[in-house]
């Protein structure tokens, strides 16, 4: 009997770096600067997902790049 792994789960700080670093390494960054986009990775088996920022962090990120 071999283990099956049935969720994946990564708990730090910004993930949307995590994602990114990521990406950089597999090739497939589909960022933009304004915070839209996507990044595709692989699990193991090669199966392929995207990671983005949800409207919530897309909005915080803007905000905290506007001086006040």
């Amino acid at each position: 009997m071999y283990p099956r792994i049935h969720n994946v789960s990564f708990d730090c700080h910004d993930t949307y770096a995590l994602s990114g670093f990521w990406s950089a390494v597999l090739g497939a960054d589909r960022r933009h600067a304004d915070g839209t986009g996507w990044v595709v990775l692989a699990d193991p088996e090669g199966n392929e997902f995207c990671v983005l920022r949800s409207a919530a962090e897309r909005t915080r990120a803007a905000s905290e790049e506007t001086p006040q």
